[in-house]
């Protein structure tokens, strides 16, 4: 009973200290953390343009929001660095890793359009939950214009027992999910296939 009771009184505390607060916005940094195991494709210094397009609608410029105790959204939670730039730059880091030399001038093209990247708390009981998202749609095209790979990436993040549905709380959701779905893109032997053909 006691430990239930200093629970409570616990999250209330977390809570008050919350509203004060609630309303405004939470600038964060989001970093992308791989989980991948990179290896030469054997195609080494072989060009591609990489084209990153953010087409997330209502969440364009944040990651979500923070929200009160009723799950109600309250202040937007904005990274440091816009969306597409987080994607871009992973995207390119993991190409590069594999040997991949992007260049502006090449006539294939990596398109990925983001088309969600961001968190939704869950409000429980006395704690909650942080739910990252990351979906994006990934095509390969060689300099003929046909395309050697076409698919829909999405993976899910879930951080357990959150109490403060805050910035700090939804980064590493969103990086979770992100990571997930980056090496999830970088495990298909489909896209590695598409990539060593244009």
């Amino acid at each position: 009973m006691r430990n239930l009771l200093t629970r409570g009184l616990f999250l209330l505390a977390a809570l008050f200290a919350l509203s004060a607060c609630a309303l405004t916005e939470d600038i964060v940094e989001v970093n992308y953390v791989s989980e991948t195991s990179p290896q030469s494709l054997g195609v080494d210094d072989k060009q591609v343009r990489l084209s990153v397009d953010d087409l997330r609608g209502e969440y364009y410029g944040t990651i979500g929001a923070k929200v009160n105790g009723y799950g109600t959204e309250l202040g937007a939670i904005i990274p440091t660095v816009p969306v597409r730039d987080i994607v871009y730059q992973a995207i390119e880091q993991e190409l590069k890793a594999r040997g991949i030399v992007l260049s502006e001038n090449s006539g294939s093209i990596v398109t990925i359009e983001i088309t969600a990247l961001h968190n939704n708390f869950q409000v429980g009981g006395f704690t909650g939950s942080a739910r990252g998202i990351t979906a994006m749609n990934v095509s390969v095209t060689n300099s003929s214009g046909t395309t050697l790979y076409n698919r829909n990436i999405a993976e899910l993040h879930v951080i357990e027992e959150i109490i403060m549905a805050t910035g700090v709380n939804a980064v590493p959701a969103v990086e979770g999910a992100l990571s997930k779905a980056i090496k999830s893109l970088f495990e298909d032997q489909d896209f590695v296939d598409a990539l060593v053909a244009v």
